[in-house]
């Protein structure tokens, strides 16, 4: 398999509201979050994680996008075909001899833009705490009452804008309009879904802004090449 060229869709991903991507937290510390967000270890700055990027665009485009999927898997686990676009695009680590070649798609972590890095460096961007309740429903002493659990979650506050790009690899006997077709799609289905943790809650929201391919500008709707595709979705 030969190896053509590389390509890029890069762009800002813009939180319409509060983002949560969890780091995990041994040790709680007093007026802390229960629940930090994930930061660089050296700047402190918030990120997210090409590996959620990712994770949350493949799963997306399993859910609503089968056709891009090989096998009907009634357990909605990630495709192992090794032979169609989820595949070639993201890999396959249930098959053994997968004949798509290496993954098409490579995801760099979002890095804050320059504008949001200079406020966060300046003091003037502060993380969000929201304070939540998880609200148990249980029966004592033969009464039925509800026992609260606060707890304290870290976001990224809306507004604040990311730097995305990934990366495309192109090889031999590919289809770059199916590729990019598939980004246009999975770009829309996150739109759509959320982003992180507790998207049913309200976190999470995004928006795609300043788009571009190969350093031209673009959207998601040039990326999808089917219009009739386009209009079926955007009456669902």
């Amino acid at each position: 398999m030969q190896f053509k060229k590389f390509h890029t869709l890069s762009g800002e991903i813009r939180l319409v509201t509060g983002l949560h991507i969890g780091a995990g937290n041994d040790e709680v510390k007093i007026g802390g979050a229960q629940n930090p967000i994930i930061k660089n270890p050296v700047t402190e700055e918030p990120y997210i994680p090409g590996s959620s990027l990712k994770g949350k665009i493949r799963s997306l485009l399993e859910m609503y996008a089968p056709d891009l999927k090989g096998e009907d898997d009634p357990k909605n686990t990630p495709c192992g075909c090794g032979d169609c676009t989820v595949c070639r695009l993201f890999g396959s680590s249930n098959t053994k001899t997968p004949s798509n070649g290496p993954s098409r798609l490579i995801f760099r972590d979002a890095q804050l833009s320059e504008t949001d890095r200079e406020e966060f460096q300046g003091g003037r961007l502060e993380m969000e705490l929201k304070h939540e309740n998880t609200i148990t429903p249980k029966i004592i002493k033969g009464k039925r009452t509800v026992v609260a659990n606060p707890r304290t979650v870290e976001r990224v506050p809306a507004g604040v804008h990311f730097n995305f790009e990934i990366v495309i690899r192109e090889f031999e006997d590919d289809k770059l309009a199916d590729t990019r077709d598939a980004l246009g799609k999975s770009l829309h289905f996150l739109e759509m879904d959320a982003l992180g943790g507790s998207g049913t809650r309200g976190y999470g929201q995004v928006q795609f802004e300043n788009l571009q391919f190969d350093d031209k500008p673009t959207s998601i709707d040039e990326l999808r090449k089917d219009p009739e595709a386009k209009a079926v979705d955007e009456e669902r």
